[in-house]
């Protein structure tokens, strides 16, 4: 996966409709739970410090060993409620339940995605020749 893009995504979006969502794009199992969560959560990540949104799911998401969380929770629900995860960081994937206005309130994490899509660039640009489509 390293030719591929990174990608930021909030869980809903990378989850299908139904009872369970599982391994198609990550290493993640997502079950239908009885109740929501929802209120402002703060994790703590390793690659990017404090990180502060919103949580609105009922979503209960276990991380298969291959993956690693996004960020452990300080306050909030995050992943599930049986343990201290929120999100999963998986490859060139980072996925998140965080909503809001997640980017300008997490500076760090906006400037990491620009540099990734910056370096994506540059390396293509080198690869195809300056100036070429």
């Amino acid at each position: 996966m390293r030719n591929v893009p990174i990608i930021w995504s909030i869980f809903p979006n990378t989850q299908r409709r139904g009872n369970c969502w599982r391994r198609n794009i990550l290493p993640i199992e997502t079950i239908a739970g009885d109740e929501r969560m929802i209120g402002n959560i703060i994790i703590k990540s390793q690659e990017f410090g404090d990180i502060v949104g919103y949580e609105n799911h009922s979503g209960q998401t276990f991380l298969d060993k291959t993956a690693k969380p996004l960020g452990q929770v300080i306050k909030g629900a995050g992943n599930n409620m049986t343990d201290a995860n929120e999100g999963v960081r998986y490859n060139n994937i980072i996925a998140t339940y965080l909503h809001g206005p997640i980017l300008p309130k997490n500076p760090q994490i906006a400037d990491f995605l620009i540099g990734e899509a910056s370096l994506k660039a540059t390396r293509r640009k080198r690869r195809f020749g300056a100036g070429k489509n």
